[in-house]
């Protein structure tokens, strides 16, 4: 019988930590996110998921700038580029099962802004921006570059490698 109410005791303390947790997590948000990832996550795993291979990534820029950060762009043409988005095929970096992790660890240790985002493929390319999309870019002074790399984090459709030490074409 003690068996049996301690089991039950510890039963109910777990689903009420549980409770707590998962309303601790909706109170504190995205910022509690970036905290555990930032702090739990170690360098040593964050080193496991870095590809070190010599890869050729295609990137749309303007002065080192991709089109979604770029200080001078349109907001109407993000908007236009973006309409037919979908989390299945443009996960954002948040939301990109392959990239959550990284992301969150980078945000937290404010290095986030030292990485950019490129295509492994043409192919991968066009899952972001359509033909009339690049045109539309392009006349804004956007262009495709193939740049070589060594190290990056692989996404569902993108790469995010660091700024430096790559060499474009």
């Amino acid at each position: 019988m003690i068996k049996i109410v301690i089991f039950f005791n510890f039963t109910v303390l777990l689903v009420f930590l549980e409770i707590f947790l998962i309303k601790l997590f909706f109170f504190l948000g995205e910022d509690f996110i970036i905290f555990y990832y930032s702090r739990i996550l170690k360098r040593k795993d964050i080193l496991k998921l870095i590809k070190k291979e010599n890869l050729i990534v295609y990137r749309i820029e303007k002065d080192g700038q991709g089109p979604f950060h770029h200080k001078d762009i349109d907001k109407n043409i993000i908007e236009i580029i973006t309409s037919n988005y979908t989390i299945k095929n443009n996960p954002g970096l948040f939301q990109d099962p392959k990239l959550k992790k990284i992301a969150y660890y980078l945000k937290g240790k404010n290095k986030l802004k030292q990485y950019v985002f490129g295509c492994k493929s043409k192919e991968d390319l066009k899952k972001w921006f359509s033909k009339e999309n690049l045109e539309l870019l392009e006349k804004e002074g956007f262009k495709i570059k193939k740049i070589k790399i060594s190290h990056y984090f692989e996404g569902t459709n993108q790469v995010l490698f660091k700024i430096t030490n790559n060499k474009q074409n």
